[in-house]
């Protein structure tokens, strides 16, 4: 107790004189609360699956986040992916406009083809800039209409302190973000499971079509660093410092840590291991309700070909706890009570409430299982005629 008391006198001290802007969701930790991310212009340490944020620094402080723009990028190409409107298996013809990047990048040739695969895997492996703009045309038949799709998508998230100016991060234009906004982007890039195909790929060849070959090295050092590190971003522009944007997952917990304005590439790695380390020790999970898994309670629902549904979460149902907390957590589906046909797989039809010691804590949304058409005329007879059946 001395010693603790001593070092707060210390802390006191050189708070006086420097009072940095950071906030700790969370008191009374059962290791050290760290003195990690201090070198960072802006910090964020988020636990990934309810989004919950136990550090942060500089939350409002827009600042350039350079290559870690892409994390949006491949956010916007992976939902074209999931709703059909991208294959990727397809090739693509590259532009010179794409070839022509500088920076980080696999040396695309004008002219010739390449898988959208291969692209997305060399912008997660390589940040390559000349993958990430020919990725941005073919979706969006330009890469200005693409980042008109990147800034709706952070207005959408709640990103209130970011800005889009190319697919990239390359300087120019007006872009910048915080550390806080680009924890939430990974959070929903890391939803996306095609990006765990990639993101702990260490070292690759880029094959182009001429036979030829680019050796790729994963910019991310984390995932051979820190055990349990499986992706993330880096960032560099003499403007912007050392950013990363890393995830790492232990047991049940995911968390998720993004550092901005380091002042070197070690520093900014060696702080968020620090960070993981904080978290993994005095933070836990408990699952409640996996992933797509079926909820106990049916639907009903009026005016379809069946009088009852199955619903889902579309995401995993976690209570995020601190180490040595003994409270129950449970939760309750609650199906809403007027849900009429036609429905649609994903269509929202009720809520998923979470307790602590039975006091409710949060709500999440459920979904239809399954597709469930209107009432035929033929099924409305059978039906009418079971009623009547002696």
């Amino acid at each position: 107790m001395k010693l603790l008391k001593k070092l707060s006198i210390i802390f006191a001290i050189c708070a006086a004189v420097v009072i940095p802007s950071f906030k700790w969701g969370f008191t009374g930790a059962y290791a050290a609360e760290p003195t990690m991310l201090s070198g960072a212009k802006s910090a964020c340490l988020m636990e990934a699956d309810g989004g919950e944020i136990i550090f942060s620094k500089g939350d409002e402080k827009r600042l350039p986040i350079a290559s870690m723009t892409k994390i949006m990028t491949l956010n916007i190409v992976f939902e074209h992916i999931e709703d059909g409107t991208l294959d990727i298996n397809e090739e693509i013809t590259i532009s010179a406009a794409a070839s022509g990047m500088g920076g980080s990048q696999v040396f695309l040739q004008a002219d010739k083809n390449y898988r959208v695969k291969e692209l997305i895997k060399s912008v997660i492996v390589a940040s390559a800039n000349d993958s990430s703009v020919a990725l941005a045309e073919k979706v969006a038949g330009g890469e200005s209409s693409f980042v008109s799709l990147m800034n709706e998508k952070a207005a959408e998230w709640g990103m209130k302190n970011t800005c889009f100016a190319n697919a990239t991060g390359l300087p120019g234009g007006k872009q910048y973000s915080t550390a806080k906004d680009v924890a939430i982007m990974l959070s929903h890039l890391i939803r996306h499971k095609t990006f765990f195909d990639f993101s702990t790929v260490w070292l690759d060849s880029f094959a182009h079509p001429d036979g030829s070959f680019t050796t790729m090295t994963n910019t991310n050092k984390l995932i051979r660093r820190y055990a349990g590190c499986d992706g993330g971003k880096t960032g560099y522009t003499q403007e912007a410092g050392f950013c990363v944007a890393a995830t790492a997952k232990r047991g049940a917990l995911r968390m998720i840590c993004v550092v901005l304005g380091e002042k070197s590439s070690d520093e900014r790695f060696d702080e968020v291991s620090a960070a993981f380390d904080y978290s993994f020790a005095n933070y836990g999970n408990k699952i409640l309700v996996e992933e797509n898994e079926i909820l106990p309670e049916k639907v009903k629902i009026s005016g379809g070909m069946t009088e009852e549904l199955t619903a889902s979460g579309i995401k995993r149902v976690t209570c995020f706890y601190k180490v040595g907390d003994k409270s129950e957590y449970t939760f309750k589906f609650a199906p809403y009570e007027h849900v009429a046909a036609p429905v649609k797989k994903g269509d929202e039809v009720g809520e998923i409430i979470v307790f602590k010691d039975g006091v409710e804590q949060k709500r999440v949304k459920a979904y239809s299982a399954e597709e469930v058409g209107v009432l035929s005329y033929g099924e409305s007879i059978r039906r009418a005629g079971e009623k009547w059946e002696i």
